[in-house]
């Protein structure tokens, strides 16, 4: 229910922006963004904040709005109209929500609703709907959604009318309850209520593959051959195996959820198997060469079959008697979905699953998509688990009868160890390491502190660890139980409330995700514990990695950044999954960057990586690289991620902080050769930032009020040898005007410096001066000479703009 999970989370009334949805209000209380003595009767109403007539299903909060009709009369048009508030005004631009759901009880069979947007005046711009589900219940509360796909935008009335039924009688009452924006198509049900849908994808002589419609917190689902239960499964993609051959089967299927609770059972899914010898579908179906126009398709030759059919986006393509067909004449950056079929002259196999495929990008669409990355230069990491209840402590089990120690701590990165990798270094058994889940309460987690922080420090983007190598999630993933929601105290999804604040607070927002190393599931990598063997590393990428990349990128809205990490034993093979499966999500994540984590070179075999598998940008970690003063040659995109001390996950005992000082040098040294850079923070297991921390952060924050126009969109530093007093950025216009950022961190002591360029000089002056006085200039026989000020503005790093003529 979505109105208690609010109140309980930000006890607030009305306008509460969350992952994906926009609440206009819920009439708990009045509110200066949707006042309920603004509304315009339509059709004599009286309307009316009362008790909840109905406390259960789908809506127990207690105060609701109350429509009566005053008078008879037969005005059909029955509710009210009010302004569009500038706060959630942009909740009802087309391209923001494609939904509205709006909580609905009646008490007259004959009352239906309508939803309208419009301006002053009612044009071709209107859109009026009826829900997309009817209403099918009296006395008891549902879920009405409207579609609102054919929407222009820059409304300024919105009008619900829940009584749409021509002439009606004095006294018919109507209540309705929380008015949402969204982008989820389905209506809320309790879950009992709910009834998946079941379809057939492949059938073969012995065995059927079954997809059942996904359900919100699920844990399983039992699945029913003729009335009898035939086995359970923990995935929404089912094979039922041990058919006979040619034999009618009726399966029907229900979900069960974390609580027990059974759904109803879906309508029968009649299959027929195939006779032994039928023809297979086409199996190991891939992808190679994808490149801006085109893509070649392969897969394993089927036995008796004399040629495929492909078909694209669900319609007959072409055919072919090879195993391997290239597809050309598509569009670049394009979504495309491809199937094959095995056929001879007396039958044909089924259809494959569909291959999701996004063809590569043409220079000019990727200088599109990557523009605001490159512009905002500045993002903030935040690693935060499990590892953090530990605090950098813990029993070494490598050690025999060792005491709870503390990790060491050091500058030399080959003598530190990471307190996110605890329960690795420490051989920690997998149940043990689970227990400390029990103490995360969070008891001062605040979204919008986190957010904020990074606001404060003048960062433009904001990365959340949503699952580490330990495998915990930070979101209510339905492939596992190890996450935030069902295995600690504090149980709710940190994901969402993040994304959201994110949303609010206009920060761009990505999500690391660990897609081989999951110590917890059965990823890639070194185990220790015969528990960690509940499956092999393929099955994890078939059973978890993909499905939970499903939903971070469904089940969040749209997101900026996905940032992979670790992929030890991740082939080429292996990331091809990943990358159909992001690729699925095209519609909505459209212009998500990725980094260069994805698939290891080490596992490519000497091949060169495929180019839709190799990221957007280089990762150097903690360091920055070798670049000469004026970027790569090559132009690459690169990003630098460092921690702020010296761990990523939260360690007690580590206060080994970098200065303010170095921070913002770091940034003015990596901006300056074309780099971003991306610094971390490791929350306590309270939720809470360490002190030192955000204090570092503010102070680079103040700096980047005063200085932050000389590393938001700017680009490298034009000097083959760079400056040997600081950096140098610049930024060049559309009419080719240069303008340069001298970074001083050594300031000349005599107020005189140069400037390596014998271009004309048209203004100079100290950035920090709001006056912009000018600044004295001669030139020389290496550029020009600036005359400074005897002391430095700013210790740290003062800067000079130059603008060039």
């Amino acid at each position: 229910m979505r109105k208690p999970l609010m109140i309980i989370i930000y006890g607030l009334a009305t306008f509460i922006p969350l992952c994906g949805q926009t609440l206009i209000s819920d009439f708990e209380k009045n509110s200066s963004s949707f006042d309920v003595g603004k509304m315009i009767p339509i059709g004599d109403m009286e309307m009316k904040i009362v008790d909840n007539p109905s406390r259960t299903g789908i809506n127990t909060s207690k105060k609701v709005l109350r429509m009566v009709r005053r008078t008879e009369g037969k005005e059909q048009w029955a509710g009210f109209s009010i302004p569009v508030h500038p706060e959630w005004k942009d909740a009802t631009e087309p391209e923001k929500y494609r939904y509205v759901h709006i909580k609905y009880f009646r008490t007259d069979a004959r009352s239906e609703m309508r939803f309208k947007l419009f301006r002053q005046t009612f044009d071709e711009n209107t859109i009026e709907k009826s829900s997309e589900n009817k209403p099918e219940k009296v006395g008891v509360w549902e879920d009405m959604v409207f579609d609102l796909k054919t929407g222009k935008g820059n409304y300024e009335n919105l009008s619900v009318m829940p009584d749409f039924c021509g002439a009606r009688p004095a006294g018919i009452t109507v209540y309705i309850d929380d008015i949402v924006f969204s982008n989820e198509p389905e209506p809320e049900m309790i879950f009992s209520e709910r009834k998946p849908t079941v379809e057939m994808s492949t059938v073969y002589s012995s065995a059927v593959c079954l997809n059942v419609q996904k359900f919100p917190d699920v844990k399983y689902y039992e699945v029913y051959a003729d009335g009898k239960r035939w086995l359970r499964s923990d995935s929404s993609e089912i094979l039922v195996e041990k058919l006979k051959p040619l034999t009618d089967y009726r399966f029907r299927i229900r979900a069960v959820d974390h609580r027990g609770q059974k759904s109803e059972f879906s309508d029968e899914c009649l299959v027929k198997t195939l006779n032994i010898g039928s023809l297979a579908i086409p199996a190991d179906y891939s992808y190679k060469n994808v490149t801006r126009r085109g893509v070649t398709l392969c897969w394993s030759p089927v036995y008796k079959a004399q040629a495929y059919e492909i078909y694209e986006n669900g319609v007959y393509y072409a055919s072919t008697n090879l195993s391997e067909f290239e597809i050309k004449g598509l569009n670049p950056y394009s979504y495309y979905t491809y199937q094959i079929k095995a056929i001879n002259e007396k039958e044909s196999s089924g259809l494959s699953s569909p291959l999701h495929i996004v063809t590569n990008e043409t220079e000019e669409q990727r200088n599109e998509r990557m523009k605001w990355w490159r512009e905002a230069r500045f993002g903030m990491f935040i690693h935060w688990g499990v590892y953090a209840a530990l605090e950098g402590k813990g029993r070494n089990h490598k050690k025999i009868g060792a005491p709870i120690e503390w990790q060491p701590c050091s500058r030399n990165h080959s003598d530190n160890m990471y307190g996110e990798w605890i329960m690795e270094k420490y051989d920690i058994p997998l149940k043990e390491y689970q227990e400390n889940a029990k103490k995360l309460t969070l008891p001062v987690f605040d979204p919008d502190e986190w957010i904020g922080l990074a606001q404060a420090a003048g960062m433009k983007y904001v990365i959340l660890g949503a699952k580490h190598h330990d495998g915990f999630c930070l979101w209510n993933t339905r492939t596992t139980d190890w996450n935030i929601v069902k295995s600690t105290p504090y149980g709710k999804d940190m994901v969402a409330q993040l994304s959201c604040s994110a949303k609010k607070q206009n920060m761009k927002f990505g999500l690391y995700f660990s897609q081989a190393l999951d110590w917890a599931n059965g990823g890639s990598g070194r185990r220790w514990d015969p528990d960690m063997n509940v499956r092999t590393f393929d099955e994890y990428i078939d059973e978890v990695g993909i499905p939970q990349i499903h939903e971070l990128l469904s089940d969040f809205g749209k997101l900026d950044i996905l940032w992979w990490d670790m992929p030890i034993e991740m082939t080429p093979e292996r990331a091809a999954k990943y990358y159909s499966a992001v690729s699925q999500h095209y519609n909505i994540q459209k212009g998500l960057i990725q980094n260069d984590r994805l698939v290891n070179n080490i596992y490519c075999d000497n091949r060169i990586k495929p180019a839709e598998q190799r990221g957007d940008h280089n990762t150097p970690e903690q360091n920055i690289p070798d670049v000469p003063p004026t970027g790569y040659v090559d132009g690459r995109d690169w990003e630098t991620c460092m921690t702020l001390n010296e761990t990523w996950g939260y360690k007690a005992n580590d206060t080994l902080w970098k200065s303010p000082t170095e921070i913002i040098r770091k940034l003015a040294d990596i901006v300056s050769k074309g780099g971003n850079f991306l610094i971390n923070i490791g929350p306590a297991p309270d939720g809470s930032f360490p002190e030192e921390s955000t204090q570092i952060l503010k102070t680079v924050g103040k700096w980047m009020e005063i200085n932050g126009e000389s590393i938001y969109g700017t680009i490298s530093n034009p000097f083959q040898k760079g400056l040997p007093y600081g950096r140098c950025t610049r930024k060049v216009t559309s009419n080719n005007k240069t303008t340069l950022y001298l970074h001083v961190f050594d300031w000349p002591s005599d107020g005189i410096l140069l400037l390596p360029t014998h271009k004309e000089i048209r203004k100079a002056y100290l950035l920090a001066d709001a006056n912009r006085e000018e600044l004295l200039y001669t030139s020389c026989d290496a550029g020009q000479r600036l005359q400074v000020p005897l002391s430095a503005p700013d210790k740290i790093n003062s800067v000079i703009v130059v603008e060039l003529k």
